[in-house]
């Protein structure tokens, strides 16, 4: 888990909607020890309406930005403010 974080932080690769990789499988393991991603679904490495859902409820919980803006981008972009929060949690 520290490992993929760690690539996050030194990459700084924005994650979005659609995408699969290793980097959403360990975010939606972070989501999953959060409570915030179901934990009966394997984490895939595939960001849809699921790991969405779990990145805004996320995303409000750490206040990574303003409610108006995590609103209007629904769940469907990791970037570098959650990323930052990410590893300041989790690297």
């Amino acid at each position: 888990l520290t490992f993929f974080i760690s690539s996050i932080r030194e990459v700084m690769e924005v994650l979005l909607f659609g995408q699969t990789n290793d980097h959403i499988k360990a975010l939606q393991d972070i989501l999953k020890y959060e409570g915030l991603f179901p934990t009966n679904i394997t984490s895939t490495g595939y960001y849809g309406a699921i790991t969405a859902k779990a990145v805004l409820q996320w995303q409000k919980k750490h206040a990574v930005a303003p409610v108006e803006e995590l609103d209007s981008l629904a769940g469907r972009r990791v970037g570098n403010k959650t990323i930052i929060k990410l590893n300041q949690l989790y690297a």
